[in-house]
């Protein structure tokens, strides 16, 4: 029984690991992102990020995640600054 064991030790064929890929070298690659919540790099593709569990909502708009007082004082503003024009 040892001499199966040596014989196949002993088999110098050489393996090439592209023909047995593993799962996370496929060609398929992600875009890493940060996270908007606590700055990770996360998959683009994530739900949930999995270092803090929030879930991930990229938002292009500027109002979304700020507190209702500053878009009110935004606002303001913008409207100041336009009666302001205006009175030149």
């Amino acid at each position: 029984m040892d001499d199966d064991w040596d014989d196949w030790q002993d088999d110098s064929t050489d393996w090439d690991d592209s023909e047995y890929p593993d799962e996370y070298e496929s060609s398929d690659s992600f875009d890493l992102v940060p996270c908007p919540h606590c700055g990770a790099d996360i998959v683009d593709e994530a739900v949930r990020c999995p270092i803090c569990g929030e879930y991930v909502s990229f938002s292009t708009s500027p109002w979304q995640g700020k507190p209702w007082w500053w878009i009110v004082v935004s606002l303001l503003g913008v409207g100041a600054t336009i009666v302001a024009l205006l009175l030149l």
